[in-house]
């Protein structure tokens, strides 16, 4: 009978139909995972393109999957299960070749809702930490309990291979902002994790999950910033012996934020990969094309070559759509047969326009744009076009008013994606020339993303690189780059040669 879950047998039968696929063995679980792995940050039930991707990278020999119960807010879970269902129904695999690797801890939309309502009916769930009114976090038993129930319904699944606590460090936040004492702050922390550690344990003898671990961002921070997430004293607490079942954890790592390998912030002056390594855990990279420069986002993958694009070219597109905004308050909305509801309604989300001015103030990089579009225009826009037809009146017009708005719209969102490439366009530019110049055996690599991602997957002790592969031509740009490459060890002293050389570019303010 197949098993519902990542044995060491079905992904070792994986690697030998995809030998062109690199691949590393998670050592708890004696299972062989590829070298780079599907990330579903921004995966959707609407994007047809997500889902075509991921049976792309599948069918390349990409058998990792990693998502979280917050992504999409669960859009992401849902589409994995969907894709892995057709491809099982289809033949074209079994389950027991797949990893799963989802996380638990987020309180965020619709979900703050539901926990606001259980606790007027007198459920409260313990231990929230509330960061702002749209951010809360939990990663006390009970709610854990509930978004892994969750999350194995959406995903369609019996059992998760990798159960990982979601950013618990946002506790110590919480703490950080209250002036907290750090040592009580950090006993709590840890108290808090040991007991997630517990009940996950109980999860995996019930089968409802195979392993578990941590993705913290600040696991690579220096172990005397306030809310640094320490994997020394994680063990201590949870030893082996007591707690077989961890088995990964998850962080940031790219060429520009380098700390995993590079920053000794563990015990016996050793480095995160280090003590992951000797304690047989694996590591999982992410972010590995999103490097945070000065408080910016910046991606590490070439830039398409734009025209120029100057303040007056922005100020002229957004007069235009302002200019809409206000034609339709002054001339369309007055002859529309519609209540004081739809009216405060419109007015409140019709100011599209701005939304690109606020960007202009607190966006720096097009992968910050790409975010803040995705939030901040098109979902307000999507609501705003939601409110307008549900109005009769407007729905039976002739809208050349509404086809207009959408012109401009779309001229707009283009200007100012062409506005932050030319942005971004010298760090990267940058980049590559490093890449080049300190690791000459991977400038053969077509694209700069082909080489930021060499870099870890062959940084020895690196177990899989969580690449956000949501377009067909974003996997066929990874494949394309991880099969070119062989027998190359990044080690920690070429590590440190291009930590020196990123740190002294940016002092210099190149």
């Amino acid at each position: 009978m197949n098993k519902q879950y990542a044995t060491p047998e079905g992904t070792l039968a994986w690697f030998n139909k995809f030998e062109n696929m690199p691949s590393n063995t998670i050592e708890k679980l004696g299972i062989s995972c590829s070298a780079v792995g599907f990330g579903t940050y921004r995966v959707n039930e609407y994007d047809e393109n997500h889902e075509e991707a991921l049976k792309e990278a599948l069918s390349n020999g990409v058998n990792l999957i990693d998502t979280s119960s917050n992504y999409g807010f669960g859009q992401s879970e849902t589409v994995i299960g969907n894709v892995i269902k057709e491809c099982i129904g289809s033949g074209e695999f079994l389950r027991e070749n797949i990893i799963l690797v989802t996380k638990a801890g987020y309180i965020q939309g619709p979900l703050i809702d539901d926990i606001k309502a259980k606790s007027e009916r007198g459920k409260v769930v313990p231990d929230i930490v509330k960061l702002e009114d749209h951010l809360w976090h939990c990663i006390h038993p009970e709610f854990l309990a509930n978004q892994l129930d969750q999350s194995l319904k959406r995903l369609g699944m019996e059992t998760i291979d990798i159960f990982l606590l979601h950013n618990p460090e946002y506790f110590l936040e919480s703490a950080k902002t209250k002036h907290t004492p750090h040592e009580a702050a950090l006993s709590d922390y840890y108290d808090r994790i040991k007991k997630a550690f517990d009940y996950l344990e109980t999860a995996v003898k019930e089968g409802k999950i195979r392993s578990y671990g941590i993705s913290s961002n600040t696991f690579v921070t220096s172990k005397t910033e306030y809310t640094h997430t320490n994997l020394s004293r994680i063990l201590e607490l949870a030893p082996a012996e007591l707690y077989p079942s961890f088995s990964t954890i998850q962080c940031p790592f790219n060429m520009v934020e380098n700390g995993a390998v590079t920053c000794p912030n563990q015990s016996d002056n050793k480095t995160l990969l280090e003590c992951a390594n000797l304690n047989k855990l694996a590591l999982l990279a992410n972010r590995p094309l999103n490097a945070i420069v000065n408080n910016a986002l910046n991606r590490l993958t070439d830039k398409p070559v734009e025209q120029p694009v100057y303040e007056d070219d922005l100020n002229d597109t957004l007069e235009n759509l302002s200019g809409l905004e206000d034609r339709f308050l002054n001339h369309v909305l007055p002859v529309l047969d519609c209540d004081n509801t739809y009216e405060e309604r419109v007015r409140a989300e019709i100011h599209i326009s701005q939304r690109f001015h606020l960007a202009r103030q607190h966006v720096a990089s097009s992968q910050g744009w790409q975010l803040y579009v995705q939030g901040q225009v098109l979902l307000p826009f999507e609501e705003l076009v939601e409110t307008l037809f549900s109005n009769l009146t407007f729905s039976q017009m002739d809208n050349v008013w509404f086809n207009e708005y959408v012109t401009t719209l779309q001229e707009t969102l283009k200007l100012f994606l062409a506005y932050y490439n030319n942005i971004d366009a010298p760090f990267a530019d940058s980049m590559n020339v490093m890449i080049d110049h300190l690791a000459p055996e991977f400038s053969e690599l077509e694209t700069l993303s082909q080489k930021a991602i060499a870099l870890l997957t062959h940084t020895k002790g690196v177990s899989s690189v969580l690449i956000g592969m949501r377009q067909p031509q974003y996997v066929e740009d990874v494949i394309n780059g991880i099969n070119q490459i062989e027998d190359i060890d990044v080690n920690i002293t070429k590590w440190i040669t291009i930590k020196n050389a990123i740190t002294n570019s940016f002092t210099q303010g190149n």
